[in-house]
């Protein structure tokens, strides 16, 4: 008896598991299927000229997309396999802010050729084992086509992202106003702040050293509208008595509760003193300021404003200086921030406060308009992952051809390279091939090219030895990358294919499902009525799962 012939065993192997459900044979096949509708969902919205998504969600709220790292955050996924595939975009876009919709497209495309070579005979084993190989050869040549960032090549690729939505000129202005700004921050993404305020033109769109607050108004109209050389106090707590938690207050004479009333006044006025004493001419609270303490700062020229959010109060200690306190106490010069001036102004009929000359600098905050509130939103998304990507570049410093110029090298690579294996991991590389040409492939449909056509010119002009030759889908035609600047993050890219393809791995790994059934005795079958009450809709009776109910609630 051969000790891995599970048939030959005299146990039961179905009795070591007891009261178990299995979802033997079956299980690789639903979850590569569960897999790819994740995949499905985000394949149009790839490349420049992807096509929008628009989700509703509870309560009405509409929103319209073409990110595929958004659309992955905003609908819930069940299926476990495709919850893995929504965290493998999810993680991309959180971390890099882009290769979202590329890395599950491309896990999609290795899953899916995975299932043809299992109808053929291919053990899962063989399977990894090839897609591992292709893929150390494909990051090979992927440091082999990569160039050094230069500033100019860093604003080319920003042109790129926002091409596929605005024009030219546009383009061109918000990807120098995302570099200025990461300028001003001097690399670091936690202290560039980006807004929107809908109304006006893209190009009323503005970018300040220092910090703006949004819809930032003083709490008394008899306070200043600017302050120069402004002292500046961060208090991050209610600006009020401290109140006592489930006390009970009994007042039986009316002079006593004058007394109350009078007493409050006091302490806050106390309190407004000796933030006056301190220097201070400028507070931001990021909660209420009470009435008397208001009226107290008006009568001495402070500036107060009340519910800062919690982002801008961090932005305001690093530009500024000033470290946020809690209690009246600890108000003392040392804790007080330093900016050139403050001042109220207006946008439209609403109120914006400037804080700029900052005493440390390195903030840099961006105002974004537009004319629709939806359209404005989806570009603030664009600007965010646009500046984790710049930041990406000015830390890993290398480029790599886009519109398919890397997978379509790598491609041509990787069949040479299969010929060089004896096994049937031969078949697995050359499937990553055919999963990498996917890529432009999809590029050139979505933007209502002959996709045919493209993948075939593709496929020529690197057996030629035209390794910068991509898809150029915002012209609808074949370029070369390098001279019309069609560049994508280096890093980015090589992560792209490693976690799709860990991601593919994983899921082809799993042969079994075991769902937990019935136990033996009075409580065994009290703990099976609860749990089958629980069971969620996407299981059926026999336990295998729904793939109607893969996106819960989307039709």
């Amino acid at each position: 008896m051969e000790q891995g012939d599970a048939r030959s065993l005299p146990v039961d192997v179905q009795a070591l598991v007891e009261g178990e459900r299995h979802l033997k044979g079956d299980a690789v096949r639903t979850n590569i299927t569960a897999a790819l509708a994740v995949a499905e969902v985000v394949k149009s919205t790839l490349g420049p000229r992807g096509m929008d998504k628009m989700l509703m969600v509870e309560g009405g709220e509409v929103t319209i997309t073409d990110s595929g790292g958004v659309v992955l955050e905003l609908i819930e996924v069940v299926h476990p396999a495709a919850k893995m595939m929504q965290r493998l975009g999810v993680g991309m876009r959180e971390k890099y802010g882009d290769g979202a919709t590329s890395s599950v497209v491309f896990a999609g495309e290795l899953l899916k050729r995975a299932m043809r070579l299992m109808d053929m005979g291919v053990h899962p084993a063989m399977i990894i084992s090839g897609y591992w190989k292709a893929l150390r050869e494909a990051l090979r040549v992927m440091d082999s086509l990569s160039r050094e960032v230069t500033p100019g090549i860093i604003k080319d690729v920003g042109i790129t992202i926002f091409r596929s939505h605005l024009s030219e000129e546009d383009a061109e202005f918000m990807a120098q106003l995302v570099a200025s700004a990461l300028d001003f921050a001097e690399g670091d993404t936690e202290r560039v702040y980006v807004n929107y305020r809908p109304g006006g033109r893209l190009r009323d769109s503005a970018l300040y050293e220092g910090v703006y607050i949004d819809l930032g108004k003083r709490v008394h109209p008899k306070m200043p509208k600017y302050v120069k050389n402004a002292r500046i106090l961060l208090i991050d707590n209610e600006f009020d008595v401290y109140r006592m938690e489930k006390a009970k207050y009994e007042i039986g004479d009316p002079r006593r509760m004058r007394e109350f009333v009078e007493y409050r006044k006091r302490v806050l006025a106390y309190a407004v003193e000796l933030i006056a004493r301190s220097g201070a001419n400028v507070v931001f609270c990021s909660k209420n300021i009470a009435e008397p303490a208001m009226y107290e700062m008006a009568k001495r020229g402070i500036v107060g404003v009340r519910d800062v959010e919690r982002r801008v109060m961090h932005l305001l200690e690093r530009a500024t200086g000033a470290k946020s306190v809690r209690l009246v106490k600890e108000v003392t010069p040392e804790v007080l921030g330093y900016a050139g001036y403050v001042e109220e102004s207006k946008i439209g009929m609403e109120e914006i406060m400037y804080v700029r000359k900052c005493s440390k600098g390195g903030v840099g905050s961006i105002l974004l308009r537009g004319g629709n509130e939806k359209l404005v939103l989806e570009l603030k998304r664009r600007v965010e992952d646009v500046i984790e990507i710049f930041s990406a570049l000015r830390k890993h410093r290398r480029v790599v051809p886009g519109g398919g110029a890397v997978e379509g090298e790598a491609a041509r690579v990787l069949r040479k390279f299969a010929r060089s294996i004896e096994t049937k991991e031969q078949l697995a590389v050359e499937q990553f091939a055919e999963a990498l040409e996917e890529l432009p492939y999809i590029i050139a449909r979505n933007a209502g090219m002959d996709a045919v056509y493209a993948k075939t010119k593709l496929r020529e002009w690197h057996h030629r030895g035209k390794k910068g030759y991509c898809v150029d889908a915002m012209r609808r035609g074949m370029a070369d990358a390098y001279v019309k600047a069609i560049l994508d993050s280096q890093v980015v890219r090589k992560q792209v294919l490693s976690s799709a393809t860990e991601v593919a791995c994983a899921i082809l790994r799993v042969d079994d499902v075991l769902i937990r059934g019935r136990r033996n005795g009075a409580k065994g079958r009290e703990k099976r009525r609860k749990r089958e009450a629980s069971v969620p809709e996407y299981v059926r009776r026999d336990g295998k799962i729904d793939l109607r109910y893969a996106f819960k609630g989307m039709r």
